[in-house]
């Protein structure tokens, strides 16, 4: 797989096979908040045989259905700031961005493209959103970019622009620096750039996958890396060609993954017990605590925002 879960084999594997009947959402999706000395997860999952978004402690328990609609619902993003999530769904027959209330009320649509959108990620500040857009440019093939708007879903803007394709963004926790993933040379790479598209870098040169990634309290990059064969949640600084260090092991594909608020543990998903399901761990990798508990269904993966 290469990039987030953008791709229409994404969709249909990654998202749908990480969300609940084996579908959970991937990622890349997966935001983490926590208040009153507990913070929430909050994923897009095939649970109750439709895609919805929902909420579940970081302990695990408590599940909520927060979006409650028969259309495709998922990609959650949160933001504590302007206490938002801004989420994709078809429910207007495209995928497009919508809009809601911390506890799913309130839900408006905010982008009406030409094309489609996926993985929605808030800037620490609420004030833009940036966002995978995909448009069809012969009949069969996708342009897939990152593009940034205002949270009212005005000042559409390209920061891309190739025929490459790119997944996953991610604002750092200062709000300088968008990373995201990349397939320009065949395997998905990690690439940091400015808010405004400026400042490219390239930070991981290998032979194999590297996605989906989020950003530590601290400033570090978690993401999936496929080095050992499996995806692993991996963490590396945000510097071209440094370091990496593998946080989860085993043979089954640990993926998708957010760090908690205080940055003491973070969640992912695992298809450890054969079906995707979300976990948590601390933020080594130890202590690894089940989330979910689907037998059925997809789970689209713990979203990259960072709140309360």
């Amino acid at each position: 797989m290469k990039g987030s879960c953008l791709h229409e084999s994404k969709y249909a594997v990654m998202r749908k096979g990480i969300l609940l009947m084996v579908a959970l959402t991937c990622p890349i999706l997966m935001s983490c908040g926590g208040s009153g000395g507990f913070s929430y997860v909050y994923f897009g999952a095939l649970a109750e045989g439709n895609w919805e978004i929902y909420r579940i402690q970081f302990g695990g328990g408590g599940m909520h259905n927060l979006s409650s609609h028969s259309g495709y619902d998922s990609d959650p993003t949160v933001n504590f700031v302007v206490n938002k999530i801004a989420f994709v769904s078809d429910r207007s027959g495209a995928r497009e961005i919508w809009m809601m209330d911390l506890d799913g009320s309130n839900q408006q649509r905010i982008t009406f493209l030409n094309g489609e959108a996926a993985e929605p990620a808030f800037s620490p500040n609420g004030q833009k959103i940036a966002f995978v857009f995909s448009t069809v440019a012969d009949g069969s093939s996708f342009y897939r970019d990152i593009v940034v708007i205002n949270s009212d879903g005005t000042g559409f803007v390209s920061l891309t622009e190739d025929a490459n394709g790119n997944y996953s963004p991610a604002w750092s926790p200062n709000g300088q620096k968008i990373v995201w993933s990349n397939d320009e040379h065949g395997f998905s790479e990690l690439y940091l750039m400015n808010p405004d598209g400026t400042g490219r870098e390239r930070l991981t040169f290998s032979s194999w996958q590297n996605e989906q990634p989020s950003w530590t309290p601290g400033g570090r990059i978690l993401f999936s890396s496929g080095e050992s064969g499996s995806l692993h949640v991996t963490i590396m600084d945000p510097v071209p060609g440094a370091a990496r260090t593998q946080l989860t092991t085993g043979a089954h594909s640990n993926n998708s993954p957010a760090a908690s608020p205080n940055g003491q543990r973070m969640a992912f998903i695992s298809t450890r017990d054969i079906l995707p399901n979300l976990f948590s761990s601390r933020s080594d990798g130890t202590d690894v605590t089940k989330l979910t508990n689907f037998v059925t269904g997809g789970i689209s993966g713990p979203a990259s925002s960072v709140g309360r």
